[in-house]
């Protein structure tokens, strides 16, 4: 008879195999023989994150799952659902209720699960969900605060919570709504309703509510309610609480780096609901996978990597992961926008990552840093770094290149940097929509927060082939934060991969390979088989030549010194 570890050994073998229905039934038994088993519970998971995305890739089991599997995927805390609830959208759509008299609409589980789990990418939903909202504005206390109203409209709010308020809204609605926060301020009226109303709206984290009033929404018994105040008031009021203990390791003295932070600070991007589970990895494996698959190859010598700088942290999406994924490393997150790091620190602390340390930093000011302000075992990922990563940060700079420098400068003489960086090709269906919207900005009013709504609603009013009209096919679209990082950018700078080469020449830097996503580092496999294309810039510059959507969000690489 096989033992409990032989059991779970088989489940782990399956779920490598891709099998992941046989290897979640192999989890389960485990876990009813011993429930505490910590290694099943932690596969189990592991399978579950998988099956969203199994179930997100395949139309036929996606419509084979039932309601309740799919609200038990999305409704679980420790699962990432974005791709789950975006790929249900034609699912529950013809659900979407008619009217507020539309009960049987209004009480649907899955409709409020995928409402819920992520901000959705749907135009034709938004006219919908817009209309729906408007019918809630003005309807009785009574009515909306009772089911099934009630939990449509919570879910509802959360929703335009994770969009950030992006749709639309007549003068009648701002004036109805300006009317419920002066009253919802003064502490007049019934304070659950009015702050429901203003939730389908407008951050209520926002509003200068009285103590009694935030303590009767964080209390409140009804579950709907209860959730949708711990979201949209109790997470934002966490994360502000968290700003005066974030270290400030340089003073951000740069115009363009302080209107950068500016823009950041007053729209945090991202904004990720949930990370899903993550499996521990040894570094010293993970850089011995890299030179397996051709990258690094010439690092062979480099030293190991105990700390890690992350230049540009933003909201700790990805530096939480890698300090996940990493747990023997210390890595280092610093960004310019102290409110994305506020969050970045709330999220870090719900998952217990003590091995990443967030700190406020101009990557132009680093050599001078502070770095007595952060804990002593941090230290080290500010001078002679074996391994910097910087995503999406140095085409903001006024000067990319003075930025890479000054990071250069801090990597040891065995370190290696991994960059991201716009290219031409990859936002060339991005810089007219930038353009256009550039011609229709006012001479100030960046930080206004109704401007993306007017942005997207010019955008929606241009015919199909107008030069501007793709920008309603990116997700980014349906966010207000994402909506302005990629259209309405304060400072933004695009590579060609021949420019990106005499920088790294100028910097006294080689490229030592890309790392692409997986699709597309198979397409350039097959194309280019031997293995040094993989280390050769020109090859790489010679694919985007052929499939110019192959980095439609960056180009990311590995570099070190010449050895």
């Amino acid at each position: 008879m096989p033992t409990v570890r032989e059991v779970l050994e088989a489940g782990i073998r399956a779920l490598d195999r891709g099998e992941t229905g046989r290897a979640l039934a192999i989890f389960d038994k485990v876990l009813a023989f011993d429930p505490a088993q910590p290694d099943a519970i932690r596969f189990r998971h592991a399978a579950r994150q998988r099956l969203i995305g199994d179930l997100a890739a395949d139309p036929s089991a996606l419509a084979e799952a039932s309601d309740a599997e799919l609200c038990a995927l999305l409704d679980d805390p420790g699962l990432d659902p974005r791709t789950l609830a975006n790929s249900l959208l034609e699912r529950v759509a013809p659900r979407w209720p008619k009217s507020v008299r539309d009960t049987g609409a209004l009480s649907d589980p899955l409709l409020h699960a995928v409402l819920r789990a992520t901000a959705w990418h749907s135009l034709p939903l938004e006219g919908p969900m817009t209309a729906l909202r408007r019918d809630l504005l003005d309807l009785d206390d009574g009515v909306l605060l009772a089911e099934p109203v009630l939990g449509l409209a919570a879910a509802l709010a959360t929703q335009m919570f994770r969009q950030e308020f992006v749709c639309l809204e007549t003068k009648a609605e701002r004036d109805r709504l300006a009317a419920l926060q002066a009253e919802l301020e003064a502490g007049n009226g019934d304070p659950v309703a009015s702050a429901l109303r203003v939730a389908l709206y407008r951050p209520l984290s926002s509003l200068a509510l009285s103590e009694d009033v935030a303590e009767a929404l964080l209390r409140q018994g009804e579950p709907a309610l209860s959730a949708l105040f711990a979201t949209i008031l109790g997470e934002p009021w966490a994360e502000r609480a968290l700003m005066a203990d974030i270290p400030a390791l340089t003073p951000v003295l740069d115009a363009t780096s302080i209107a950068v932070a500016e823009m950041y600070d007053e729209n945090p991007f991202p904004r990720w609901p949930r990370m899903g589970p993550v499996t521990p990895l040894s570094m010293g494996a993970w850089v011995g996978d890299l030179r397996a698959q051709g990258y690094l190859l010439d690092r062979d010598g480099a030293g190991p990597v105990p700390h890690v700088l992350v230049a540009g942290a933003g909201t700790g999406q990805h530096p939480l992961l890698m300090a996940r994924s990493f747990p023997e490393t210390r890595f280092l997150g610093i960004d310019i926008a102290k409110r994305s790091l506020a969050l970045a620190t709330h999220r870090a602390r719900l998952y217990s990552a003590d091995n990443l340390c967030l700190a406020e930093a101009d990557i132009l000011a680093l050599n001078g840093a502070d770095a007595s302000l952060v804990p002593e075992d941090f230290r080290p990922c500010l001078r002679d770094v074996p391994m910097i990563q910087s995503f999406g940060v140095l085409h903001h700079l006024a000067d990319p290149l003075a930025g890479w420098r000054a990071l250069t400068d801090l990597m040891a003489e065995d370190g290696v940097m991994l960059i991201a960086l716009y290219t031409e090709r990859g936002r060339r269906n991005i810089v007219p929509v930038q353009d256009y919207l550039a011609a229709l900005r006012p001479a100030a009013g960046d930080g206004d927060p109704d401007r993306v709504r007017r942005a997207r609603k010019a955008l929606l009013a241009l015919p199909d082939d107008h030069r501007a009209a793709g920008a309603r096919q990116f997700a980014d679209f349906f966010v207000a934060s994402h909506f302005r990082d990629l259209f309405l950018h304060v400072q933004e700078h695009v590579f060609s991969l021949e420019r990106i080469g005499a920088s790294l020449a100028e910097l006294g830097l080689v490229f030592l390979g890309a790392e692409p996503e997986p699709p597309v580092a198979d397409l350039f496999r097959a194309e280019n088989p031997a293995p040094e294309a993989w280390r050769d810039l020109a090859a790489w510059d010679r694919f985007e030549a052929r499939h110019p959507d192959a980095f439609l969000r960056c180009f990311s690489f590995w570099c070190g010194r010449p050895r």
